[in-house]
């Protein structure tokens, strides 16, 4: 019994993230000004370590509570 699955929850960020950097790139081809420079020091260059970070802390997560899952199944085994 899986209680809870969060793995897929780190693809769907993962494929997330991967899509806006490929939009921001195709959207800095049209848009090259110091509003759109700010745009992306302000609000995109602090994403990848902030997602890295939610993902490796989500996986220790998902490693814990599987672990914890285990644990508890094996209690009701004896």
């Amino acid at each position: 019994m899986n209680i809870c699955d969060l793995n897929s929850g780190l693809g769907r960020l993962q494929r997330s993230a991967a899509r806006l950097k490929e939009r921001w790139l195709e959207t800095r081809t049209v848009w090259m000004d110091q509003t759109q420079r700010q745009f992306q020091e302000q609000h995109l260059d602090p994403l990848p370590p902030q997602i890295g970070m939610v993902l490796a802390a989500t996986q220790r997560l998902a490693e814990s509570l599987e672990q914890a899952e285990k644990a508890c199944s094996d209690e009701t085994e004896y």
